[in-house]
């Protein structure tokens, strides 16, 4: 089985993620909270920028796993 998980976050203008949610869920709540945990072990992104100013942007992932 197969769940995909939407998840919203926003990436501050350091690269940081902060403001992690999941937006629709998956199957469990293990899932989602699953998906929370990946998106917040990320590597720092690449700030978004407006006019030469780094800013923060808000993010939408979908997430699909394999249910084992």
């Amino acid at each position: 089985d197969q769940g995909r998980v939407y998840v919203t976050f926003v990436v501050e203008p350091d690269g940081s993620i902060t403001g992690v949610d999941v937006m629709r869920g998956g199957i469990t709540d293990e899932l989602n909270r699953e998906a929370k945990r990946l998106v917040r072990s990320m590597p720092k992104w690449e700030a978004g920028e407006v006019k030469g100013d780094k800013v923060r942007a808000r993010c939408r992932l979908p997430i699909t796993f394999t249910l084992q």
